[in-house]
C-alpha cells in the first residue's frame, strides 16, 4: 500500500491502519503469529522468523518502533518454536496481560472481546492466548483462599 492509500483509508477510520505500521519483513522473514487490539488505530504485534544457518531467528514487532515491548524481542531455536514456547517468548515481549488488564480492569469477558490471535502456523494460538488471559484473571475460589490461610 502507498503512503496516499495508507493515509485515505486511515481518514474513514484509524481502525483501518492497523498492521500497516509494523516494520517491513526481512527478504526470506515470515510473520508467523499476532495480536491485534481493538484499540482506536487496530494496533498490531507480530513475530516475525526467518530460517539461518542450522536455527531459526525470531523477533517480535510492534507498530511503535519497539516502544510497547517490555522484554527480550529477538531468540533463536534449532527447531520450530512448541505452541507454548512460541506464546511464552510473544508475551514476554509484549505484555498482552498488562494491556487487557490496563483497558478492562477486572472485566474478563471485555478483555477477552479485546484482543485476538492470529497465526497461519500455530491453529490453537488465539486459544492459547484466551486460556492464559483466563488464567490470569480468573477468580480464586473462597475455599481456596481459606486453605492457603490455614
Amino acid at each position: 500500500m502507498t503512503g496516499a492509500e495508507r493515509k485515505a483509508i486511515g481518514k474513514i477510520h484509524p481502525v483501518f491502519m492497523g498492521g500497516e505500521y509494523l516494520p517491513d519483513l526481512d527478504e526470506t522473514e515470515l510473520s508467523i503469529a499476532s495480536i491485534s487490539i481493538q484499540s482506536t488505530t487496530g494496533d498490531v504485534t507480530s513475530v516475525y522468523a526467518r530460517r539461518g544457518e542450522g536455527c531459526i531467528h525470531y523477533r517480535v514487532v510492534d507498530e511503535y518502533g519497539g516502544d510497547t515491548l517490555t522484554g527480550v524481542t529477538e531468540r533463536t531455536s534449532e527447531k520450530p518454536l512448541s505452541l507454548g514456547e512460541l506464546c511464552d517468548f510473544f508475551l514476554d515481549a509484549w505484555p498482552l496481560i498488562d494491556v487487557v488488564q490496563m483497558n478492562y480492569e477486572g472485566d474478563l469477558d471485555a478483555m477477552l472481546g479485546f484482543f485476538s490471535g492470529d497465526s497461519e502456523f500455530y491453529a490453537q494460538f488465539d486459544e492459547l492466548l484466551r486460556e492464559r488471559v483466563c488464567s490470569a484473571f480468573s477468580p480464586v475460589e473462597e475455599d481456596e483462599e481459606e486453605d492457603e490461610a490455614e
